[in-house]
């Protein structure tokens, strides 16, 4: 069973940093380097635990500045019409190591979502993003966010923000696509037809 904990302890980041860089390392994106000092800014780091290894993790921030750097002055401009800054808060550095993808998706996920939704009742607007190539792409997009910043470069950057809806779309959509390819995969297997040994 999967446990969840609020990291705190010095050790922790440091365990968490490693595994969130590993995580993207072999992915070709300059934007996975998270030192310990960087996620300490972080008001909640949330490490995802299995038989006391650390397999997967999210941090959620009311300031929304892990992805700052990275959206353009004109951009941000675009964005204080209708999402300004203080509206929003930051849900970054979602990572997964060594753990099944449909574990992830019907248990990490919804914690994720259910995290989010409550993290900071003040503000109505919750910034993410996602890789260019990404699985969860399709169905970020689905949820129909508004888009800061796009790219179509592979693993490039996709800044956008959510709603709380907007965020349950995303997660609902990803859901059925998660479980989808499972239910396929029995479907996908070649089996020896009757046939095929008559003729052996």
């Amino acid at each position: 069973m999967l446990k969840f904990k609020v990291l705190a302890e010095d050790s922790e980041f440091l365990e968490f940093s490693k595994l969130y860089e590993a995580a993207f390392a072999n992915k070709d994106t300059i934007y996975y380097k998270l030192p310990p000092k960087k996620l300490k800014t972080r008001d909640k780091v949330v490490g995802v635990f299995q038989r006391g290894e650390m397999v997967a993790g999210y941090t959620l921030s009311n300031t929304p500045n892990t992805l700052l750097n990275n959206i353009t002055e004109e951009n941000k401009a675009l964005m204080a019409n209708d999402y300004p800054l203080d509206s929003c808060y930051d849900l970054a550095n979602i990572w997964k190591g060594n753990v099944s993808k449909l574990l992830f998706s019907i248990i990490v996920w919804p914690r994720i979502v259910i995290d989010s939704i409550f993290f900071n009742l003040h503000r109505p607007n919750i910034i993410g993003y996602a890789l260019t190539g990404h699985g969860r792409l399709n169905a970020y997009d689905k949820a129909k966010p508004y888009y800061i910043q796009s790219s179509k470069v592979k693993n490039g950057l996709n800044i956008f923000v959510f709603t709380r809806v907007n965020l349950i779309k995303g997660f609902m959509i990803g859901l059925k696509n998660e479980i989808s390819k499972v239910m396929l995969i029995p479907l996908n297997r070649t089996s020896t037809s009757r046939l095929d040994e008559v003729k052996r």
